[in-house]
């Protein structure tokens, strides 16, 4: 198999198990918010395909995972907010690949980048929320938006791929490593 179709097949491969963890999260009513979005590790396979093939690969791996959620989730009150919410969200978090260079030798690039992809979809989900939903809330919409409303389940999301992705970074390498073909 030639690079390019290897990189290909792995970020659709990796781009699939974003969209199954999404769709595993979506099954669990505990992890679910009640006017949309969940605990998931969604974004994890975008962070690796990011730092695996860099910002294109990353980006488009978000996409469509951003696609998939709106399909699970559509919750749609504004237009706008469906760029926000899926779109943005999701496909800004191939901007990790900023920490690529080493990201699998160095476990705090690692942390780094699942930081950043936190802070992406967290401000992406708040903003939406004090631009397209603010009339629907007595409060605050800044405070409803950022601190009582996002900000709880986003974290959550955030201790989870952090607790999962340090368990599962030791075996990069090992999983990671291409394979020279035999003639």
């Amino acid at each position: 198999m030639n690079k390019k179709t290897y990189i290909i097949v792995e970020t659709a491969v990796l781009t699939v198990i974003g969209v199954l963890l999404e769709i595993f999260a979506a099954i669990i009513p505990l992890l679910q918010m009640p006017q949309g979005g969940r605990i998931s590790l969604v974004l994890l396979p975008v962070i690796i395909a990011s730092l695996r093939h860099g910002y294109l690969y990353g980006c488009i791996s978000g996409f469509i995972i951003g696609i998939v959620v709106f399909m699970l989730d559509g919750f749609v009150i504004h237009w706008g907010s469906i760029i926000f919410d899926y779109f943005l969200a999701f496909t800004l978090v191939g901007l990790v690949a900023v920490f690529k260079k080493n990201a699998f030798n160095d476990v705090k690039k690692f942390i780094f980048a699942i930081t950043l992809a936190f802070l992406i979809r967290y401000l992406m989900h708040s903003v939406s929320g004090v631009i397209f939903f603010s009339d629907f809330t007595d409060s605050n919409a800044w405070f409803y938006s950022f601190i009582l409303y996002n900000l709880p389940y986003n974290f959550l999301s955030y201790l989870f791929m952090l607790l999962v992705g340090i368990m599962i970074y030791p075996y990069f390498p090992h999983i990671f490593t291409e394979k020279k073909e035999e003639a």
